[in-house]
């Protein structure tokens, strides 16, 4: 499904028009920054914005339900599921080349794949057969070394951690236009007591005015 098929979903009883567009635009890049402005929130204050939209529930809804509906063909025709995924990953976590290993008489150690399953070898990325002749007339001999290279069990782990949510939660940085600095307003305080009374009436139209515009 494609960006513009996206754009024709429409669900306006649970988000505002900005509130979707900001889906659309996250759904593109996931910065939130940057979707909150392309989205047309203010450049200033837009990775508060950006933090504040991803904790609403029904932008939470709807960015799950898009993701949802784009990989679904997918995932459908290979039959991709998270238990799937889960237990691929923890055949590599927990594969052990030690399965394998075995002894000869004197004691020197030999890898024997004779009756190793399926779900042993997934951690096996690859094997190197070496063979060569070491000596002479009676005391030469054929000599087989094979190396077996794992898959990366460190990188399982953690995308098996992350899938199970075991990992502590990542933090949200956010930056300004083009990633720079978030440029910071000086401002200095106003007492009510100090104003006017026609400056507090100009100050409560003003704060009601805000009030009324849609987040």
């Amino acid at each position: 499904m494609t960006a513009a098929d996206l754009e024709q979903i429409s669900r306006v009883d649970e988000l505002n028009p900005r509130e979707l567009q900001f889906v659309i635009e996250y759904l593109k890049d996931s910065n939130g920054t940057q979707a909150a402005i392309r989205a047309g929130y203010a450049t200033i204050g837009a990775g508060v914005q950006a933090s504040r939209l991803l904790k609403r529930p029904n932008v939470i809804a709807e960015l799950a339900y898009r993701k949802e509906i784009t990989h679904a063909p997918t995932l459908d025709k290979y039959s991709v599921t998270r238990e799937k995924l889960i237990r691929e990953l923890a055949l590599i976590a927990y594969g052990n080349v030690g399965d394998f290993l075995c002894f000869d008489d004197d004691g020197n150690p030999y890898y024997d794949f004779s009756e190793a399953t399926r779900d042993q070898l997934a951690n096996i990325d690859a094997l190197q057969i070496d063979e060569y002749t070491e000596g002479r007339g009676e005391e030469r001999r054929q000599i087989k070394k094979i190396k077996v290279n794992q898959r990366d069990k460190l990188k399982a782990i953690q995308m098996l951690a992350d899938m199970c949510n075991l990992m502590p939660p990542k933090k949200l940085e956010h930056s300004g236009p083009g990633g720079g600095p978030i440029a910071v307003a000086h401002a200095h305080m106003i007492m009510a007591r100090d104003l006017t009374p026609d400056q507090r009436d100009d100050l409560e139209r003003v704060l009601l005015a805000i009030d009324s515009v849609p987040t």
